[in-house]
C-alpha cells in the first residue's frame, strides 16, 4: 500500500504485553520503571494504551531495542497523555515504553495498533531469561505472519494473574505517522475489527455496485460520461483500498511493500487522469469555457506524464508532490464547476457539492495526519467518506444532467415542431398569396386586355362618327348659306338644330378621343416654360358669352407668372374650366383667374351654384354620368373635367376642387415644379 499518504491499514500491533516481572534480573534497570500502567479488571473490554505510555524519538531510525531499554535512555523518554499520536510526514522512528498489569484470572489480551501508515509496528516482549523478543508486523512484513487476517495489527499478550509486565513499541514509518494502540478483552476484539471491516466492506459495495449499475447505463445511454464515471470510481476505489492496506491483505498478499506502493502511485495518477476527463467531459468545457478545456487537455498530459517522474523521487518527497498535485486537480475541478454553474449550467451544481464532500474529506485526513486537528475513526477515514459521498453525487450529477438534457431536448423539439408548424402555416399562406396574386394578375390582365378593347373601340368609333358628322355640318352649312334657294323659317330652325347638335357630338368626339389618346399614352405633354397672361389671354376671348349671360370675368395674375406645362394642353383645361364656370354661373356671378399665393399653380373661382356633394366626388371620373344642364339650359358631353384631369396626371400635378353649393367653386391645377 502507499505509505506516503494516511491510511488506516494495518496498524500494527502495539504494546506486546510481557509477563509479570519475574524478576529484576529481566528487568532492564529500575529507572525507566517510572510512567503509569495499563490496569486490566474484571470489567475491562478495552482500554487505550498511549495515555499510560512513554514516548522517545528516534531521528535516525537506527536505535536498537537494548539501547532504547538502557539507563541512559530512560530519563529521555517522555509522558504522552494522548489516545491517538501524530507526528505527520516523517521518516523518524517512535519508541513507546508501558507496563500492563493484570488483575484479572484471564491470561490472554489483545493489543491492536491502528489508525497509520506504517512501515512497521513491532512489540518487544521480555523473556523470562532476560532479553526481549520481538514481533514485528506492518507494511514492509508479510500478512502471513499476523493472527488475524485484517489490515490493521493485532498482537497477543500472555500475563498470568496478578503478573505485571514492561513492553516496548517501536513504530515506523516513511510519512504520515499516526497510530492507536488499544487493550481489548479477547471477546470484544471481534466487534471492533467488525466494525472495521464493515466500514470497507460497505465503501466496496457501493463502489461496485454503483459501478456496475453506471456501467449498464453506459450501454444503455450510450453516454461516455457514464463510462468515465465508472473509471473515475473505480480507480478511485482501489487507490483508497491501497492507501488503507486493504489490497495488499485480500488482493496480493504476497506482493512486496514495494510493489503495492509502485501500483497504488499509478493507480494515483490514472485516477485523476481520467477524474479531469470526466469533469471536461461533464461540465461541457469545450463548449461552456474553451480556456478552461485548453488547460484541462493540458492537466491531463501532466499527470499522465507525471507517474515516471515518482520512480526518481523519496517517498516522503512523493508524499509532498502527490500532495500538490491532488490538490491542483481538486482546485481545478471546483473552480471549473463553480465558473459552468454561474453560466447557468445546471448540472454542474451537484459536481460541485461532490466536489465539495470530497475535498472536505481529503482535508480531514491530511489535518487529523498532520496533527492540526484530533484523530478519530471519522476524520481518519474522511478521505473514504468523502470519496463515498462523491460516489452517490456524482451519480445524481449523471442524472441530473441526463434529466436536464431530455427537458432541453423535449423543449428543442417542441419549439421545431412549432417552427414545422409555422412553416406549414407560412407556405400555406405563400400558396393563398400565389394564388391570390395570380387571381389578381389574371384579372388585371383581363381589365387590361378589356381596356385596350375598349381604348380600339373608342379610338374607332369615335373616327368613325366624326367622318360624316364632318360630313353633315358641312351640307347644313352649305343650305344655310345657299342664296339660291332660301329657306323658310321652320326649315331654318331645324337646320340650326342639326347644326347645335352635330357641333356639340363633334366636340364631344372630339373630347372622347383625347382622352383615349391621354389614357393609353398616345399624347405626352411637351412641357415649357409658360407666360400664364398668355394662356389667360385667350381665355379671356370667352369674356362675350360671359357678358351675354351678365357674368363678370376678370383675372389677378402678375405679370411675370410662370408655369411649366404643353401650351396647347394646358390652355384646353383652362378653357373647360372657363366654360364649366359660365355653364354654371346666372347674372349677377362672377368668375377669377388667379395664382394661388403667386404660385405657378392656376385656379378659377366662380360664385355660381356649386357642385352638389353626391356628384362632388365622381366629376373627374369619366365612366360616370355627372354632366348637369346649365344656367342658360346649356348641355354637355361630361368630359370636359375628366380630360382635364387627365392632362395635368400627365404632367405629373394634380387638380383639386373646392365647392359649396349655393356659394360658387374654385378648382385649382396644381403644377410640379421646372426641372434643374
Amino acid at each position: 500500500m502507499i505509505r506516503f499518504l494516511p491510511r488506516t491499514q494495518h496498524f500494527t500491533g502495539w504494546l506486546g504485553i510481557a509477563g509479570c516481572l519475574m524478576s529484576l534480573s529481566i528487568l532492564p534497570h529500575g529507572s525507566w520503571a517510572a510512567g503509569g500502567s495499563v490496569v486490566l479488571t474484571d470489567k475491562t473490554r478495552q482500554v487505550e494504551v498511549f495515555p499510560h505510555a512513554l514516548e522517545l524519538a528516534d531521528p535516525s531510525a537506527t536505535l536498537t531495542i537494548q539501547q532504547a531499554a538502557s539507563p541512559s535512555l530512560a530519563k529521555k523518554f517522555t509522558p504522552l497523555h494522548t489516545e491517538i499520536i501524530t507526528h505527520g510526514f516523517t521518516h523518524s522512528a517512535y519508541w513507546y515504553r508501558f507496563s500492563v498489569e493484570n488483575q484479572t484470572t484471564r491470561r490472554e489480551w489483545k493489543l491492536k495498533g491502528g489508525e497509520a501508515t506504517l512501515s512497521e509496528i513491532t512489540l518487544f516482549t521480555p523473556l523470562p531469561a532476560g532479553g526481549w523478543k520481538a514481533e514485528p508486523l506492518g507494511n514492509d512484513q508479510p500478512h502471513s505472519r499476523e493472527a488475524y487476517f485484517h489490515r490493521e495489527a493485532v498482537f497477543t499478550l500472555f500475563l498470568e494473574p496478578g503478573e505485571t509486565k514492561f513492553y516496548f513499541l517501536r513504530i515506523s514509518g516513511d510519512s504520515g505517522l499516526v497510530a492507536t494502540a488499544t487493550l481489548f478483552h479477547p471477546d470484544a476484539l471481534p466487534q471492533e475489527l467488525a466494525l472495521d471491516s464493515g466500514f470497507f466492506g460497505a465503501f466496496i459495495g457501493i463502489i461496485v455496485i454503483m459501478g456496475l449499475y453506471n456501467l449498464f447505463l453506459f450501454y444503455t445511454l450510450k453516454d461516455r460520461n457514464y463510462l468515465l464515471y465508472v473509471m473515475v470510481i473505480w480507480l478511485t476505489g482501489m487507490f483508497y483500498l491501497n492507501l488503507y492496506g486493504v489490497q495488499q491483505l485480500a488482493i496480493t498478499p504476497g506482493w512486496s511493500a514495494s510493489a503495492v506502493e509502485k501500483v497504488g502511485i499509478f493507480i494515483y495518477f490514472i485516477g485523476i487522469a481520467c477524474h479531469l476527463l470526466f469533469a471536461r467531459s461533464f461540465l461541457s468545457l469545450p463548449r461552456m469555457a474553451p480556456t478552461l478545456n485548453l488547460y484541462f487537455v493540458v492537466l491531463v498530459w501532466f499527470f499522465l506524464l507525471g507517474y515516471p517522474s515518482s520512480f526518481f523521487l523519496s517517498p516522503l518527497t512523493n508524499t509532498y508532490f502527490i500532495a500538490f498535485t491532488s490538490t491542483l486537480a481538486l482546485l481545478s475541478n471546483l473552480g471549473a464547476a463553480a465558473y459552468v454553474w454561474q453560466k447557468g449550467y445546471r448540472p454542474a451544481r451537484y459536481y460541485l457539492l461532490a466536489q465539495v464532500f470530497f475535498a472536505v474529506g481529503g482535508i480531514s485526513v491530511s489535518l487529523a495526519i498532520g496533527g492540526w486537528v484530533p484523530p478519530s475513526f471519522w476524520t481518519l477515514r474522511g478521505g473514504v467518506i468523502g470519496v463515498m459521498l462523491e460516489v452517490f453525487l456524482f451519480s445524481l450529477a449523471l442524472g441530473d444532467r441526463y434529466r436536464i438534457l431530455q427537458l432541453d431536448k423535449e423543449a428543442a423539439q417542441l419549439e421545431a415542431l412549432h417552427k414545422v408548424e409555422e412553416n406549414i402555416t407560412l407556405k400555406k399562406e405563400i400558396q393563398l398569396r400565389t394564388e391570390a396574386e395570380s387571381a389578381l394578375r389574371q384579372a388585371k390582365e383581363t381589365a387590361e386586355a378589356a381596356t385596350a378593347l375598349k381604348d380600339k373601340f373608342v379610338s374607332l368609333v369615335a373616327h368613325d362618327i366624326r367622318s360624316p358628322f364632318g360630313t353633315i355640318l358641312t351640307l347644313a352649312e352649305m343650305l344655310a348659306s345657299d342664296p339660291d334657294k332660301p329657306l323658310d323659317p321652320q326649315q331654318q330652325e331645324l337646320l340650326q338644330t342639326i347644326q347645335s347638335r352635330g357641333k356639340h357630338l363633334m366636340e364631344m368626339t372630339e373630347q372622347l378621343l383625347n382622352l383615349n389618346r391621354l389614357q393609353t399614352g398616345r399624347i405626352t405633354p411637351e412641357a415649357q416654360l409658360l407666360s400664364i397672361n398668355e394662356l389667360v389671354d385667350e381665355a379671356m376671348m370667352l369674356k362675350t358669352l360671359a357678358n351675354s349671360k351678365g357674368i363678370s370675368l376678370s383675372h389677378s395674375i402678375p405679370p411675370d407668372a410662370r408655369l411649366f406645362g404643353d401650351l396647347d394642353l394646358i390652355r384646353e383645361v383652362l378653357r373647360n374650366l372657363v366654360s364649366n364656370a359660365i355653364k354654371f354661373c346666372s347674372a349677377g356671378d362672377s368668375i377669377l383667374i388667379f395664382t394661388p399665393d403667386n404660385s405657378s399653380d392656376l385656379a378659377v373661382s366662380d360664385t355660381g351654384q356649386g357642385i352638389p356633394e353626391e356628384i362632388l366626388q365622381d366629376i373627374f371620373r369619366h365612366e360616370v354620368k355627372t354632366s348637369t344642364i346649365g344656367t342658360a339650359g346649356e348641355t354637355g358631353t361630361g368630359l370636359g373635367l375628366p380630360l382635364s384631369k387627365e392632362i395635368m396626371t400627365a404632367h405629373g400635378g394634380d387638380i383639386l376642387v373646392e365647392s359649396k353649393v349655393g356659394q360658387g367653386t374654385t378648382i385649382t391645377l396644381k403644377f410640379p415644379p421646372p426641372a434643374g
